[in-house]
């Protein structure tokens, strides 16, 4: 089915013959435009990572700020005649997002890569990092990654409640990564590999939920508000208790996961269409007593 200012639709309908039949399809409003979030984001990244590349190599401020304008102009034309009218909010959050998660492994690479351990006793382990190294992975990570997604986006065709599944699930999974790194006080080297393993899981746990069940945005923002929430409230009620540091890590993990765990289960019906209500209505009819008088009965009465 379709219609002016509508999205198409596909849907089966059982016909019977010689049975006159009427079915009604309800159409989707169509995507909204992120032409103009991608602009900026465009802008801004390409702006970052110009006056980032100029600041490592110690060029000096007054070159820093004038590569970083650069950029940012090249960013903005270039973006401006790239991106097409139709693109999505779900196509440019997609871009967007890829851009980050494919930017912070390229860092996460580099620098396990690049950082040495100055001192090897456990408890007093320093590192020397190479920061050329690690900005140059992490944008040529960050810029395969955006043209993986500017070259995919058109396939996948991901809504917006499903890109921020996606993110929602990078981001809890290296959170969740980072606070195991801080509960078990692990070596230095083991960091970077434990951060990257966790950001994968969780986009491989995301991925795996939405294989299942398409997820709107607003089930998405509620659980991620609920991690939120159950991680600071591990937090105070560690302060609260004046526990030790180890045992603030250990109250916030718990206190996210949680948070994360119960709203995932308890919000599983959200995105399901409303039922419909039962209709009550008064009756009023004659029945018999006990005695076999006749007399009137009052109820109420549904049908479903």
């Amino acid at each position: 089915a379709e219609a002016n200012n509508r999205s198409a639709k596909k849907e089966s309908i059982e016909l019977i013959a010689n049975t006159p039949q009427k079915t009604s399809i309800k159409l989707d409003p169509p995507p909204k435009s992120g032409r103009n979030t991608l602009l900026i984001a465009s802008a801004i990244g390409l702006g970052l990572g110009g006056g980032l590349t100029a600041d490592v190599f110690e060029q000096g401020s007054g070159i820093t700020i004038a590569a970083g304008l650069l950029t940012t102009t090249m960013g903005v034309g270039g973006a401006y005649y790239a991106i097409p009218e139709r693109t999505t909010r779900g196509d440019a959050w997609y871009i967007i997002g890829s851009t980050l998660v494919g930017f912070t492994e390229g860092a996460l690479v580099g620098q396990a890569v690049s950082c040495k351990i100055v001192n090897p006793v456990a408890s007093e382990q320093e590192e020397s990092c190479d920061d050329a190294v690690i900005l140059g992975a992490s944008l040529t990570g960050g810029m395969v990654a955006a043209a993986a997604a500017a070259l995919t986006h058109k396939r996948l065709k991901l809504s917006t409640g499903t890109v921020a599944t996606l993110g929602s699930g990078a981001f809890w999974g290296l959170t969740s990564a980072a606070l195991f790194y801080g509960v078990f006080d692990t070596d230095l080297r083991l960091r970077d590999p434990m951060l990257l393993g966790g950001l994968n899981l969780g986009l491989v746990a995301a991925a795996g939920l939405l294989a299942n069940d398409e997820i709107s945005l607003r089930r998405i923002a509620v659980i991620d508000v609920a991690g939120l929430v159950g991680a600071f409230g591990g937090l105070g009620l560690s302060r609260a208790l004046s526990s030790s540091d180890e045992q603030t890590k250990h109250f916030t993990l718990f206190g996210m996961v949680t948070g994360l765990v119960v709203s995932t289960f308890v919000t599983r019906y959200l995105d399901d269409p409303p039922t419909a209500a039962l209709a009550l209505s008064p009756t009023l009819r004659t029945t018999r007593d006990a005695s076999g008088k006749s007399i009137m009965s009052v109820g109420i009465g549904t049908h479903f």
